[in-house]
């Protein structure tokens, strides 16, 4: 049977887990919030919409002079520098 210290240890871990989770989302969302004012760009693409989906972003890109126009892919800031890691995109003309 574990003591007490143990499980006061164990809450300690999982209560700043949590924290941290919670602190890295909030100021992953203030700078999109910061963002909004620039021009975001995934390459060529300028992105119009994004949505925050668990711990990654969805975003919708519009690229008029590509074959095709439009685009959807995630971002994820899981990174050493905490850029835009677009992953997964899928383009289309309609």
């Amino acid at each position: 049977m574990p003591d007490i210290g143990t499980a006061v240890l164990f809450s300690a871990i999982f209560v700043s887990a949590e924290l941290w989770t919670s602190n890295e989302r909030k100021n992953m969302e203030r700078t999109i919030a910061q963002m909004s004012d620039e021009k975001r760009m995934v390459g060529t693409y300028i992105i119009e919409q994004s949505l925050f989906i668990g711990d990654k972003e969805v975003v919708f890109g519009v690229d008029k002079t590509q074959e095709a126009p439009f685009m959807v892919c995630y971002c994820d800031y899981h990174n050493p520098l905490s850029a835009a890691w677009p992953t997964e995109a899928i383009g289309s003309d309609d």
